[in-house]
C-alpha cells in the first residue's frame, strides 16, 4: 500500500549513514537482490558484503530498540484510564 511505501521511504532516510540508506534504498524500493546492489555500489562483488552490513545495521537497531524499552518506567507499558 502507498502508506507502508511512505513509511519505508520515512525509515530510509532516517538512516544517518549514506551507504547503508543506499542499501536499503537499492534493496526496498528499487527491489535488487543483493548482487545487483553490489554491482550498483562497487562494480563488482557477489553481495555478501553489503548483506552482512544490512543484517548488522538491524540487528543493531533492534538492540537499541530494546534497551529503549527497557529503560522506561514500569508504569509506561499501562494507559491509564
Amino acid at each position: 500500500s502507498m502508506v507502508f511505501a511512505s513509511q519505508i521511504e520515512s525509515y530510509i532516510e532516517s538512516i544517518e549513514e549514506s551507504e547503508m540508506r543506499q542499501i536499503f534504498r537499492l534493496r526496498y524500493l528499487e527491489g535488487k537482490t543483493w548482487k545487483q546492489i553490489a554491482f550498483a555500489m562497487t562494480g563488482a562483488g557477489d553481495g555478501s558484503t553489503q548483506y552482512k552490513q544490512h543484517k548488522e545495521y538491524l540487528r543493531q537497531r533492534r538492540r537499541e530498540a530494546k534497551k529503549t524499552a527497557l529503560r522506561r518506567p514500569f508504569f509506561a507499558y499501562y494507559r491509564c484510564r
